[in-house]
């Protein structure tokens, strides 16, 4: 069997320190434009108003929650690498905690390969 003929089309989810948490399943999403954080992830006590709807999920309108200006820290903890990173906050069922989009890649300066 060669891996030519199978094409790598999985989904990219990772792990990152958020706000001093080690958060999992992580989507990898190079085609949203937003960063997302989904209500069961955090608490909601600290949210910021959001006045724009987000459009993608399966196509239909998803009003965000509100927002969250939150730390975001890849490497170990004797040296990380920390961006502010602003999330709209969902609440809806999805199989990950949060979607890494377009703006955390491009603060980071990560390359999705």
């Amino acid at each position: 069997m060669q891996l030519l003929s199978y094409p790598h089309t999985d989904a990219l989810v990772i792990e990152a320190n958020i706000q001093g948490w080690t958060i999992g399943k992580i989507l990898v999403d190079t085609g949203s434009s937003t960063d997302i954080i989904f209500s069961s992830t955090f608490d909601r006590n600290l949210l910021q108003p959001a006045d724009i709807p987000l459009i993608g999920f399966e196509g239909k309108r998803v009003n965000a929650l509100g927002k969250f200006l939150l730390p975001v820290s890849f490497r170990d903890t004797s040296n990380p690498r920390t961006e502010y990173i602003t999330f709209d906050v969902v609440e809806m069922n999805y199989p990950y905690l949060a979607v890494f989009g377009r703006g955390l890649i491009n603060k980071f300066e990560a390359i999705v390969h």
